[in-house]
Order: structure tokens, then sequence, then C-alpha cells
């Protein structure tokens, strides 16, 4: 009976170590974007004002609707967060026509990595993959260079492995640490 409750304990902690970490991306990710924001305006007005303003309000009710959501429903958040991001990149793509925007899509592999797990890392990576393509393929787009969509889709993949490597590894010594203090308790007991 305590072995179960021991259990029942160590993945409400993973849960909640979870949710922060979730929490924490969102908050960081909205935090850079802002700074971004500013600094681009400032230093590139001519370029980024006011189109940057549609790109803010996004992320800002991206944000908003993320959070809401995480308390709730944590895998919905993650799909509203993965797809949010998405848009925000290919719009920002359409109002500015740099090819270089699209680089931030090697962040959502990585941002899945820690946030959902290894499938969900390899469902971000395909809609990349199926996105970055796609674009190519719909006319209103200015066409990206071959060089930048290679980039993408291999960058992506990088990243996602990357990210599981490193993940990988801090979570099997959470576990084992987890392990260690339940068995140690146990013994106490």
């Amino acid at each position: 009976m305590r072995s179960l409750k021991n259990n029942l304990e160590s993945a409400i902690e993973a849960d909640d170590l979870l949710l922060t970490t979730s929490r924490n991306i969102v908050f960081t990710t909205a935090s850079l974007y802002l700074v971004w924001h500013f600094f681009a305006t400032l230093a590139w007005p001519e370029i980024f004002n006011p189109a940057i303003w549609m790109i803010s309000i996004s992320m800002f009710f991206l944000v908003i609707l993320t959070i809401q959501l995480l308390a709730r429903n944590y895998l919905l958040a993650q799909f509203v967060w993965q797809v949010g991001l998405s848009l925000v990149i290919i719009l920002a793509y359409d109002l500015f026509q740099r090819p270089e925007i699209t680089l931030f899509f090697l962040l959502l592999p990585l941002i899945a990595t820690v946030t959902i797990d290894r499938w969900g890392t390899l469902l971000v990576e395909g809609m990349i993959i199926l996105l970055i393509i796609g674009i190519q393929n719909i006319s209103f787009f200015a066409p990206i260079a071959t060089g930048y969509v290679n980039a993408v889709i291999f960058g992506s993949i990088f990243t996602g492995f990357f990210g599981w490597g490193l993940s990988n590894n801090l979570l099997s010594a959470l576990s084992s640490a987890s392990y260690h203090y339940d068995r140690a308790r146990e013994l106490l007991e």
C-alpha cells in the first residue's frame, strides 16, 4: 500500500515539475520576444513598425491562452502553444518576407522535447517539415531559398535529437534520485 502511495506522490511531483517547466518556457519565450520587439522597433523602425504589432498581439493572446489551458488540459495547451508559435512564425515570414525568420522553427522541437515527450517531438518535427514544404507550394508566400528549407528540415531533426539527449539524461537522474529518496523513506519508516 505504501508503495502505491509513494508512486502516486512521485507521479504528482513529476506532473507538477512538467507544469512548472512549461509555464517557465512560455514566460521565457514571451519575455525574449518582448525584448526583441522593443529592440527591433527601436533599432530598425523603418523595417519593423507597425507590422511587428500584429505579431506582438498574436504572441500576447497565445501566451494568455496557453497559460490558461495549462492548468486545465496540459496536452491541449502544448498543442495550442506549438501550433500558435508556428502560426506566429509564418505570420512574421509573410509580413517581412525574410527567410531567416523560418529558422525560428528550429526551437519548436527543443521546446517539445522538454514539455511533451519524444513522440510529441517527432510529431512537431513532422509538422515543421510539412509546414516548410507547404509554404513552398502556396502561391501567396514568397518562396524560401532551398538552403533555408534544408536548414529548417535538418535543423529541426537535429534540435529534436539534441533536446532528447539532454533531457533524457536529466530525466534519468531525476528518476534515480526520486527512487533512492522513496527507498530511503521506506527504510526509515
